[in-house]
């Protein structure tokens, strides 16, 4: 079907929200409002599904690749939901706010991989 796409007010909305959570967050809630931050800039800002973003492995984020002698932060996907108009695979290029929020996620990396929230005891709980 076709991809739904929010007014900007809704959108801006939802950041301000989830910015406001960032702020007032202790310091077990701040890795769940960065997830949720990431989560809304990969959907709205790279067109990411939710499934794609909560599934990725470190190994498919490379911060520090170079291209042509600049700097190349990106995703790789090498597996895309079929359309007739999809490959199988994605190269997703980061913005420097994009490649800053997952600097930070990968730091925090657990087994679970780059996704996942926090209990209030620290323990990782996988997005699922």
């Amino acid at each position: 079907g076709s991809a739904y796409t929010p007014k900007v007010s809704i959108v801006r909305q939802m950041f301000r929200q989830a910015l406001a959570y960032l702020n007032r967050a202790t310091s077990h809630e701040r890795h769940n409002a960065i997830t949720i931050i990431a989560l809304l800039e990969m959907a709205y800002l790279a067109g990411f599904r939710i499934s794609e973003v909560s599934t990725l492995l470190p190994t498919q984020i490379d911060l520090y690749a170079k291209w042509n002698g600049h700097a190349f932060a990106h995703i790789v996907l090498d597996w895309a939901k079929s359309s007739r108009f999809t490959t199988a695979a994605r190269i997703v290029p980061l913005a420097k706010p994009l490649a800053r929020i997952w600097a930070y996620l990968l730091a925090e990396t657990l087994e679970v991989g780059p996704i996942y929230f926090k209990s209030t005891t620290g323990k990782a709980i996988p997005f699922s």
